[in-house]
């Protein structure tokens, strides 16, 4: 009867020990994820703000493309009866024109921008990384 009551106390000890040790370790694992996540998340923002001017650049070439074909010469169908031989272009309005040009400079600058303060981001962080190994 002693080595029965022996074998499940020393059971039931196994098992609290086990218990303790694991719930210990998840937590130290759910620490390290939560930490993870929290460096994670500034660096999905620079990406989207490096995304948003990436777009912006994308939709500025495409208007200089479109702009481009827009501004080419006429079909002779258009073309006036009285100047058969004229070849008649599409002009932009200075107020689009204006627009346009404001975009064009804006958009390398806003991709400068955004690659130096992911190069200043990405710099703090491997810092931040390097000071917690070396804490650990």
């Amino acid at each position: 009867m002693d080595l029965a009551i022996s074998t499940v106390a020393g059971d039931l000890t196994n098992r609290l020990i086990s218990f303790l040790i694991n719930k210990y370790v998840d937590h130290a694992c759910l620490e390290e994820k939560t930490e993870r996540l929290q460096q994670l998340l500034p660096r999905v923002g620079m990406l989207k703000m490096l995304a948003a001017a990436m777009y912006q650049g994308h939709h500025v070439l495409d208007t200089i493309k479109y702009r481009k074909h827009k501004e080419l010469p006429c079909d002779s169908s258009t073309l006036s009866v009285s100047t058969p031989n004229k070849r008649s272009r599409k002009i932009l309005s200075s107020a689009a024109h204006k627009v346009f040009n404001l975009e064009l400079e804006r958009a390398p600058q806003d991709l400068k921008a955004g690659v130096a303060n992911m190069a200043e981001f990405l710099a703090v962080s491997n810092q931040k990384r390097t000071n917690a190994r070396t804490q650990n």
